[in-house]
């Protein structure tokens, strides 16, 4: 690795985060304001993709093959605490958070 990290999205994942965001369960952690603000900053530091298209069913939960097929559409790492996706046989392997910075350095 570079040491360097590069959010890999396509503007579905982009709509899938701010209507996550916007459930007033995250008011406690994060207003409207900064949510928005933050969607809009990563879109803009982002690599955008197009979408991966309809990928085949290969994890448990099916809503998390788009991911995989997003990854190896681009060659990115998913960087996930989903158990299903570290546990999955992927390519290059997911990895959890507390791994990147042993993998930054």
């Amino acid at each position: 690795m570079t040491g360097r990290l590069v959010a890999v999205v396509t503007q579905q994942l982009l709509d899938e985060l701010t209507a996550v965001l916007m459930r007033p369960k995250f008011r406690r952690w994060v207003s409207v304001a900064a949510a928005t603000v933050f969607v809009q900053r990563l879109a803009e530091e982002a690599d955008l993709h197009p979408d991966p298209g309809a990928p085949g069913q290969r994890l448990r939960d099916p809503d998390d093959d788009y991911l995989v097929a997003l990854a190896e559409q681009t060659g990115a790492t998913i960087v996930t605490g989903d158990r299903d996706l570290l546990d999955a046989e992927l390519e290059p392997p997911a990895i959890a958070p507390s791994r990147l910075a042993a993998l930054l350095n």
